[in-house]
């Protein structure tokens, strides 16, 4: 559903849907069959592996002491 980090992490009609409600959420259960587990591993992988966490991490923490500094 439509709340949460739910936009933040699915990509639509990629690695997931977006339901605003459930009777949305059903009519998309016979669409399943197009997501691909391989394009949700890949995105998982590039937006949350170490390496990637730890890059986004160091980004938003030097942002946060440069708006201090500044």
């Amino acid at each position: 559903f439509d709340i949460g980090s739910v936009p933040e992490i699915i990509i639509p009609n990629k690695t997931g849907y977006i339901c605003k409600n459930v009777e949305q959420a059903t009519s998309y259960i016979s669409l399943l069959d197009n997501i691909r587990p391989n394009d949700c591993r890949q995105d998982a992988k590039n937006r949350f592996s170490i390496e990637s966490m730890a890059h986004n991490s160091f980004a938003a923490y030097t942002a946060a002491i440069m708006k201090k500094i500044v």
